[in-house]
């Protein structure tokens, strides 16, 4: 890519579980400095409800933020929680 003149500007690893019954997907996600994270993806609104219940939580303990979103909302966290002269 940088014989095209691009520059990387990020990497990241991750460690991803898939996880598939009928047309619904599990992923777990686990990436530095971030608990790790399942994203269920389905087809319906009512399927993803059905098994976040099935998994013992509640749809007001989910959130519907992407990957990106995550790692953003956890390196707000991390910079919030150091003092100011340190941000």
């Amino acid at each position: 890519f940088e014989k095209l003149g691009l520059r990387r500007i990020h990497e990241h690893t991750k460690h991803r579980e898939s996880y598939k019954i009928g047309s619904v997907k599990f992923e777990i996600d686990t990436l530095k400095d971030i608990p790790p994270f399942l994203e269920i993806e389905a087809p319906s609104e009512e399927l993803v409800a059905q098994y976040v219940q099935q998994l013992g939580y509640t749809l007001d303990q989910t959130t519907n933020m992407n990957g990106e979103q995550v790692r953003e909302y956890y390196r707000q966290r991390k910079k919030d929680a150091l003092p100011p002269m340190i941000k």
